[in-house]
């Protein structure tokens, strides 16, 4: 009987050393223990290496391709974008047979030096170390403004000052003839010459003498030209 007792206690220790020899594949939690399997993880399978591009103020970039290097046949999978500078994401990043690109474009009106980071990872998950792409945004020209300018009645032979706001972001304008020209369409009544433009931009004035003994409504044509671009206004004078 103490024998078979023997046995049967020795058989059961056996058996819960096989159980615990055989533990859980996927360990404690049901956590992978696969080294491969880490999203996320940083490692120096690839290594982004930086780039630059250069493109035009208030345009969207051409698509920017996000070098890297790393062991051959590992390819980059995904892509990610940060520490924008003077630059917005307009196509998000991407990587499309390994090659990773993405497309930008500036802050309004803005030219000059832009940039961003970027990382890699692979099919794996494993991030890439950030890199610098160095960006040049060339300036283009923008045309000069001209705010709409309301109808206005004027005595003949007494001067009409007429308050304009003219602008434009490239450059500091002069409210003089090299930037502002005249037109009318009764020259009897306010003719070209009986307009003179003065004060500092952007509050410019237009001085409107009509002639003396004349009566009539003028429309007098304004242009503001930055010497290649121009805008233009319209407006009545009743005499």
């Amino acid at each position: 009987m103490n024998r078979s007792i023997g046995i049967y206690a020795l058989f059961l220790v056996s058996s819960f050393a096989l159980l615990v020899g055989c533990s859980n594949p996927l360990g404690s939690g049901n956590s992978r223990v696969d080294a491969d399997y880490n999203p996320g993880a940083t490692g120096a399978v690839l290594t982004a290496t930086g780039t630059s591009s250069t493109f035009a103020e208030d345009s969207e970039s051409p698509a920017i391709t996000l070098p890297y290097s790393g062991d051959a046949g590992t390819v980059a999978q995904s892509c990610a974008i940060s520490g924008l500078s003077n630059v917005s994401v307009t196509q998000a990043c991407a990587c499309v047979a390994g090659t990773c690109s993405v497309k930008v474009q500036g802050a309004a009106d803005y030219y000059g030096t832009a940039g961003f980071d970027y990382r890699v990872s692979d099919q794996k998950g494993r991030l890439s170390n950030a890199a610098v792409a160095n960006l040049t945004i060339t300036p283009v020209n923008d045309a000069p403004v001209l705010a709409a300018i309301s109808d206005q009645s004027a005595l003949a032979a007494v001067p009409l000052v007429v308050n304009l706001n003219a602008s434009d972001i490239d450059q500091t304008l002069v409210c003089a003839s090299a930037f502002l020209a005249p037109t009318t369409n009764n020259p009897a009544v306010i003719a070209s010459g009986g307009i003179v433009f003065g004060v500092t931009a952007p509050n410019c004035t237009a001085t409107i003498t009509p002639t003396a003994n004349q009566r009539g409504v003028v429309t007098l044509d304004l242009t503001l030209s930055d010497g290649a671009l121009t805008s233009q206004r319209s407006f009545n004078v009743t005499v």
